[in-house]
């Protein structure tokens, strides 16, 4: 019998990574990895969990179509970062595979289109307006916005690069940060609410909510300090139901059937407003904390197409990072594992995750705390 093989671009990592690869081995799946020389540096140990390892520096078409007559054997790709999702989608009609399509990706990541779209379909947005210039970025700013605090971001980028929060007293600085090639950027209304992530996943074309993740941000940035997920008791059965319908919802507009599902949304005054939404898992251990507290083999799910549960479901878990900018210590905390609730840590970028788990909201997210506290150098 041949073996069946599964492409993961990309797959360099702490967390997502070496998980993926273990559930695609329970679901009968070899797995070849791709990532650039650079990222296999830093990961390249856990990188190596995978059947075969290839350093990919490029994600154009010629090189992805040289990859896959290279290795003919593979039967389908994955991703689950931002910028290779419209990859993987190209490499899945070639390898006759089921996901979602490659002008569906283009949607979500083109982020004004995506909110006009879901605006049009009376699904509640942020206000925002597209600045092709420095000119007309001042020109809003003070017209429409009333030169109060709004969210100026670039309309494709992800993981928050290139982010800020400007008004009439600060755009002057920020406007030289903006690379001339960077246009255009989006000015958008600044929501005022309680902001969350809502997890999901489509197995036969169903959606099933995973869970909800209440968020802290680091004050003055749009870096998430932390997660609890489930989520507390700031947001009620009532409006988790509402926000639930509102992101399946959005899917169907958008046109996702297929995978993983990260939306972001607030909840205010006024009601529920939808933020961004992506085909893709979380970052910040979200994946980890989103099947262990559902009880749900995310990446065995998606490569069965069925529901695979796992044995044992945790109650509360949280991420905690102490601090931006934090220093690497040349050794980890003794007995780090052996601090209560210890699952997981993880440097990314200027910050160091710590993943812990507990029997209620407040053991969870005090059992982060702690242990982050102990990386302070």
């Amino acid at each position: 019998m041949q073996d069946k093989w599964l492409l993961l671009l990309g797959g360099a990592s702490v967390v997502q990574g070496p998980s993926l690869i273990e559930e695609a081995r329970e679901a009968g799946y070899k797995t070849l990895l791709t990532d650039t020389e650079e990222n296999l540096k830093i990961f390249g140990d856990k990188a190596q969990k995978a059947d075969q390892v290839v350093v990919t520096n490029k994600y154009d078409d010629e090189s992805m179509r040289d990859l896959l007559a290279k290795y003919p054997y593979i039967q389908r790709s994955y991703a689950f970062r931002e910028k290779l999702q419209f990859v993987n989608s190209k490499l899945n009609i070639l390898l006759d595979s089921s996901w979602t399509r490659p002008a569906t990706i283009m949607l979500i990541q083109n982020k004004f289109l995506c909110r006009e779209i879901l605006r049009k379909c009376e699904i509640s947005q942020p206000r925002a307006l597209l600045c092709y210039s420095a000119d007309e970025i001042r020109d809003k700013l003070r017209t429409t916005f009333s030169s109060q605090e709004v969210i100026l971001k670039p309309v494709t980028d992800a993981g928050s690069r290139g982010v800020y929060s400007v008004c009439s007293s600060n755009i002057e600085k920020i406007i030289p940060l903006i690379p001339p090639e960077g246009y255009p950027f989006i000015l958008e209304e600044k929501v005022e609410g309680k902001e969350y992530s809502l997890e999901a996943i489509f197995v036969g074309k169903k959606f099933t909510m995973l869970n909800i993740t209440e968020k802290f941000l680091f004050s003055e940035t749009f870096f998430e300090q932390g997660h609890v997920n489930p989520v507390g008791n700031s947001l009620d059965t009532l409006k988790k139901n509402m926000a639930q319908a509102l992101v399946e919802h959005a899917c169907s507009v958008i046109g996702i059937e297929y995978g993983l599902i990260h939306a972001e949304f607030w909840d205010t005054d006024s009601g529920i407003i939808l933020g961004e939404i992506h085909n893709r898992v979380g970052g910040d251990f979200i994946s980890v904390m989103a099947a262990d507290t559902s009880g749900i083999n995310i990446w065995q799910s998606q490569l069965t197409d069925t529901l695979c549960y796992k044995a044992e479901k945790k109650k509360q878990m949280a991420v905690w990072s102490e601090s931006k900018g934090v220093s690497r210590p040349l050794t980890l905390p003794p007995d780090l594992a052996k601090k209560p609730g210890f699952v997981g840590h993880a440097y990314l970028g200027e910050r160091n995750l710590v993943c812990a788990e507990g029997a209620s909201y407040e053991e969870a997210l005090n059992n982060a705390k702690s242990i982050s506290k102990l990386f302070n150098i």
